[in-house]
C-alpha cells in the first residue's frame, strides 16, 4: 500500500512494509533509547539511506573503522596527506559538484563540501557570515594529520573558483575564511 497524503508543511507518504520481527524490535528499542517515536526513527533511517548511503555508493566510498583510519593517518607523511588533499579537493569536489548542480560556483562548492561533511564523516560543517567574510568551520576527531588533509582539500576545492581562502589549522579543526565579494 502506498499513498501520498497532502500536508501543508510537507508532503508525506503512507506505506505498509513487512520487516522481520527482529528488525522491528531493534527499531522499537532504538526509538525508546533516543526518546523518539518509531515513525520518526524509521523516517531517519530511510532518509539516511536515500541521502547518505546512495551518495556514498555513487562516489565509491568505503567504510573503515575510525581507529584503523587514524592509524593509517598517523603512518602517513604530512607531504603525502597534502598531496592527497589537493588531488581529492580538486577531483572529488569537481566531480560531485558538476554531478549535483551542473555548474561550479562558490555556492555549489560550499554545498558540496557541506554534503561531503554530512554524508561521509569528513568533518562537521558550520558556516557564518562575519564582518565581510564567510567563515567555514570544519571540526573532526581525527587529530592534526586529518587537519593537514582537510586544509589541502578545501584550498584545492576553492581554487576551482579562483578563490584563495585563509585556512587556519587546529588539531581537530580547520577554519576557512573567505572574503565576501562586494
Amino acid at each position: 500500500m502506498f499513498e501520498i497524503e497532502h500536508d501543508r508543511s510537507k508532503r508525506t507518504a503512507s506505506a505498509t512494509f513487512r520487516i522481520s520481527e527482529k528488525a522491528y524490535h531493534a527499531l522499537q528499542n532504538e526509538a525508546e533509547r533516543q526518546d523518539t517515536s518509531l515513525n520518526t526513527l524509521v523516517n531517519q533511517v530511510f532518509d539516511s539511506h536515500v541521502n547518505a548511503r546512495i551518495f556514498q555508493e555513487k562516489l565509491d566510498f568505503m567504510r573503515v573503522n575510525r581507529l584503523t583510519f587514524h592509524r593509517i593517518l598517523e603512518g602517513t607523511s604530512d607531504q603525502a596527506l597534502m598531496e592527497a588533499g589537493q588531488t581529492s579537493g580538486s577531483e572529488t569536489v569537481r566531480t560531485v559538484t558538476l554531478g549535483r548542480s551542473g555548474t561550479i560556483t562558490m555556492e555549489t562548492i560550499l554545498e558540496t563540501i557541506s554534503e561531503l561533511s554530512e554524508f561521509s564523516d569528513f568533518a562537521r560543517y558550520s558556516e557564518i557570515e562575519s564582518t565581510g567574510k564567510r567563515v567555514i568551520v570544519l571540526t573532526h576527531e581525527l587529530g592534526p594529520k586529518w587537519s593537514v588533509f582537510i586544509r589541502s582539500f578545501v584550498n584545492a576545492a576553492f581554487k576551482l573558483v579562483d578563490c584563495d581562502p585563509k585556512a587556519t589549522v587546529g588539531d581537530r579543526s580547520v577554519v576557512v575564511e573567505i572574503q565576501s565579494r562586494p
